[in-house]
């Protein structure tokens, strides 16, 4: 591996050999990674049903808990996922006044970048033009 300069804590190298580095930890800790995650889960099969089971005894079909499994302590979390179905709001929501309507949805409008290129209507793409923000992101440098 590449030496540190201790004056600027960067690495005294050549890109060419930034680049052989940077490989080199790609690896690594793509390597570290999958032994991690066979490792997690063998924990996760192993305790899962005292977790759950821990959990219902703590009166709970949700959250979180800690409990003391041979001696090692295990956080075990159960989310909730909400989905709601889209089309049937808008049924709900069409029955509603637009006032009321705000109150207790979450709109968010949008227009895909696709449809917007697509578009040819000069006036609509004017109109919106004046609600379209461009924003970009910090610029990435990676090996090709």
């Amino acid at each position: 591996m590449t030496e540190i300069n201790p004056d600027t804590k960067l690495p005294r190298a050549s890109v060419p050999e930034l680049a052989d580095n940077i490989r080199k930890l790609d690896l690594a800790i793509a390597k570290l990674e999958a032994a991690k995650a066979t490792i997690q889960n063998a924990l996760n099969e192993r305790t899962k049903d005292q977790l759950a089971a821990a959990l219902a005894e703590a009166g709970k079909t949700q959250g979180s808990i800690t409990v003391d499994i041979d001696g090692v302590k295990l956080n075990y979390e159960l989310k909730p996922k909400i989905t709601w179905d889209s089309k049937r709001l808008q049924a709900v929501a069409a029955e509603m006044p637009w006032d009321k309507v705000e109150k207790i949805f979450s709109i968010k409008f949008s227009v895909k970048e696709t449809t917007y290129k697509a578009l040819t209507d000069d006036t609509l793409i004017a109109s919106l033009n004046e609600a379209r923000t461009v924003e970009h992101t910090d610029p990435k440098i990676s090996l090709a």
